[in-house]
């Protein structure tokens, strides 16, 4: 893997690892900015203080650690000198943390304390432990000492649980302490304790004031909104350990903002530095990321203020966006969007104007070289914003997150930062924040543009069974088969969300386990089940599978009647149809009266909707009556379909030709702009409604099962459709002739897999078979 692009304004160790910031300071003629380090390796390890200076916020130095574990109350594997802050008091640096240490009766978690009249040498206080103990009954958890000045003492705020982390019925707490020497502490009380919902522990706290407005913030643990910094702002009396809470909301929306703290500047200003990171407890986090020899960002610093209407808001420090190469544009009515091309340096881009209204979004791609996407979506009329991650690389497909955000019909502001592998959104003037970590290959680039407002890229409609796959065992030369998930829409529309798409399907199961197996198969994936009906008059479809030496077919099936010829007209989620760019049919739902009903009621919907609708004509001759009969209502779905996918073997059937070039002219002729016929492993064939046409090679394979061959090739084709936003009127020959070498290269992947749905590949297989 390519080294991850490395932020140049975002602070990063030269190697090793890092998470939350410990203080940010003025001191001596610079800045000494102090996190939590592992010096020898790129994980999480015995914790040590990393320390760092500057003239600028800009340009770092890194200096030796300024705390290292070897103390009998910090020195342990599993713990050691833990988050804190940093105070200037009598021209010295006072650094106050957290010992943690471990054996066979417990944990231990202390509050200490080491001084430095250098800003280079730190010495541990001799009345370390300054506080020993947890001071009220509740978790061991007792930690992240954040020390300021306030109403005429020295305040210390510690965060803490009710009970042990792991109980769901544990709460976060506020632990307050004051003191005139910074040596001597006296315990206050209960600062604040979280109300349900708000997080079993909170971690990192700290306060500041803004217009009289008092701030506690923390990053709370296993959070029920998943947020990764708290605020609560209110009226503080600390000689009376009060705070009465008013508002509360969150100092950033996004996957990664955790343990800010704060620091004063001159004039009263307020500034902030968090870790960009996440810990595996949260739902998003399934690792630490790829970089090999770092691990770890600092945010870049950002300025607090109160909006007329008193919000908390942000932006980013002056010193900061001037490194950066600023593109400012406006947003208009008919505006046409633009595209930024990837940067070796710091990107901003202002955008001003009014959001579009109903029926459009203004949507930003995030693109890198091997075309990892994440988009993100500004919803002017359900005033919501929405970060799709599906099409990332793989180590950042954290799903789809939306969140609530004020987006008023007017003149709005939006603000996009990217540095290296990072990104933030400032919006509203800075009332709402969002940031992220990629791990893009090379730069990021950004694509801007109004879209038409749509749920999902790909909708399916159709069969779902289960495929019993045979093989024959040497010695008996009898069949022993494997269930496998399967059914060619269902297939399609798991092949195109493996690669990143947003897709959901509609049809009908039995109320059975394995219909239960077929939903939980589909919501794995990703694919929207709410058009997916379980229904206890009928059984789960089942396609029994002989393979030959060749990984070609024969099927069986028990269906008589099956649960995906059940789907009646009024159950078909029309209103799912009309929130998609494709709607995809097949043919086999037009073997029974009930579902073909049901499957043109579909059509139509698609049809006045505007909604792109793809047709694969899937001829198993054991489900009809006569191959007449299958012909008639094969053909009749002709009329509808924009984009028609069919097999070499099936085009005879279909138009009475077997010259690849008549066939895909007769489709036409019935209102078809694309056909596509695919020819097994001498590739596909493609042609256009103007009568442009090309033959598109195949990819070498070792066969092992060519279940699901078409429906993965059409899955990775459909795709790569709703990846441009086009219409498929506006696609020249040669950009046609790339989709259809994209579906080659999906369906070269799953042949070499047995089954259909559990061979599909992801992106990165497929970016790996296409660059071979």
């Amino acid at each position: 893997m390519r080294e991850i692009v490395r932020p140049s304004l975002h602070f990063t160790p030269q190697k090793g690892w890092i998470n939350d910031p410990n203080g940010l300071v003025f001191f001596k003629g610079q800045y000494h900015l102090f996190y939590q380090y592992n010096p020898y390796h790129d994980n999480w390890d015995s914790m040590h203080w990393g320390h760092a200076v500057s003239r600028d916020l800009i340009h770092w130095e890194e200096l030796e650690p300024a705390l290292v574990p070897d103390m009998p109350y910090d020195n342990d594997k599993n713990g050691g000198c833990f988050s804190g802050s940093v105070v200037v008091h009598d021209d010295q640096l006072f650094l106050f943390y957290t010992g943690r240490t471990e054996d066979e009766t417990g944990i231990f978690e202390t509050q200490n304390l080491a001084v430095s009249k250098d800003g280079i040498h730190f010495v541990k206080a001799e009345e370390n432990p300054l506080i020993k103990e947890v001071p009220e009954k509740g978790g061991r958890d007792f930690r992240d000492p954040k020390v300021f000045f306030a109403q005429g003492k020295w305040r210390m705020i510690c965060g803490g649980s009710t009970g042990r982390i792991e109980h769901p019925d544990s709460c976060g707490r506020i632990y307050l302490f004051s003191s005139t020497d910074l040596y001597h502490w006296t315990y206050s009380g209960i600062l604040y304790e979280a109300e349900p919902g708000e997080g079993r522990m909170f971690e990192c706290p700290d306060a500041f004031c803004l217009d009289d407005v008092w701030f506690l913030t923390t990053s709370p643990m296993y959070e029920k909104d998943s947020v990764t910094t708290l605020y609560l702002s209110g009226q503080m009396d600390f000689d009376k350990c009060e705070f009465h809470k008013e508002i509360s909301g969150t100092l950033d929306l996004g996957t990664h903002y955790y343990a800010a703290q704060t620091y004063p500047v001159l004039h009263g200003e307020i500034r902030s530095v968090a870790w960009l990171g996440g810990w595996l407890w949260m739902p998003w986090i399934r690792d630490f990321g790829p970089e090999e020899g770092y691990r770890g960002i600092l945010d870049v610093s950002r300025v607090w203020y109160l909006d007329d209407n008193r919000r908390l808001c942000a932006k980013v420090a002056d010193k900061v966006k001037a490194e950066m190469k600023l593109f400012s544009r406006t947003l208009e009515k008919h505006w046409t969007g633009e595209n930024i091309p990837p940067q070796s340096e710091p990107v901003m881009v202002e955008l001003k104007g009014k959001l579009p209204g109903d029926g459009e979004l203004l949507c930003i791609d995030l693109y890198d070289t091997d075309r990892h996407i994440v988009t993100i979506c500004f919803d002017s009329s359900n005033k919501e914003m929405t970060v799709n991650y599906n099409r990332a690389d793989r180590a950042s497909r954290y799903g789809i997150r939306t969140v609530p955000c004020e987006m008023m019909e007017k003149e709005t502001d939006i603000d996009i930062l990217i540095d290296g592998n990072t990104f933030t959104l400032l919006w509203e003037h800075g009332l709402y924040r969002y940031t992220g970590k990629l791990y893009p290959q090379g730069n990021i680039g950004v694509d801007i543009k109004y879209r038409t407002k749509r749920h999902y890229d790909i909708t399916s409609l159709g069969e779902i069974l289960i495929d019993f796959t045979g093989k024959k065992e040497s010695e008996r030369q009898t069949l022993s088969y494997t269930q496998n998930p399967g059914g060619a829409p269902a297939n399609v529309v798991v092949a195109a969300q493996r690669l990143g798409a947003q897709t959901a399907f509609i049809g009908k199961i039995g109320e059975d386990f394995l219909g239960e197996f077929l939903k939980e198969t589909l919501d794995k994936c990703g694919v929207s089940t709410e058009g997916l009906i379980s229904d206890a008059d009928y059984f789960t479809t089942l396609a029994f599978v002989k393979l030959a030496d060749n990984g070609e077919r024969n099927f069986a099936f028990a269906r008589k009647p099956g649960a995906d010829i059940g789907l009646k007209a009024e159950e078909v989620r029309k209103d799912i149809i009309c929130q998609s760019r494709i709607l995809h049919v097949g043919s086999l739902s037009l073997t029974d009266e009930l579902s073909r009903n049901a499957e043109f009621i579909a059509l139509k919907a698609a049809k006045n909707n505007g909604t792109i609708i793809s047709y694969d004509p899937n001829y198993r001759a054991s489900l009809w009556d006569s191959q007449e009969e299958a012909c008639k209502w094969m053909r009749s779905i002709l009329e509808y379909a924009d984009i028609v996918k069919v097999s070499e073997e099936e085009i005879e059937l279909l138009t009475g030709y077997t010259d690849v070039r008549k066939a895909a002219e007769t489709i036409t002729e019935y209102g078809a702009k694309i056909v596509l016929i695919t020819l097994g492993e001498k590739g596909s064939f493609v042609y256009l409604q103007d009568q442009q046409e090309a033959y598109v090679s195949g990819y070498s394979s070792k066969v092992v099962d060519t279940t699901g061959a078409g429906d993965s090739f059409m899955g990775g084709f459909l795709y790569k459709i709703c990846e441009s936003g086009k219409r498929i009127e506006e696609y020249s020959l040669q950009e046609m002739i790339e989709c259809v070498r994209f579906g080659n290269a999906v369906a070269s992947l799953c042949v070499e897999r047995e089954g259909a749905i559990p061979a599909m590949p992801v992106m990165e297989e497929v970016i790996k078979r296409i660059n071979s």
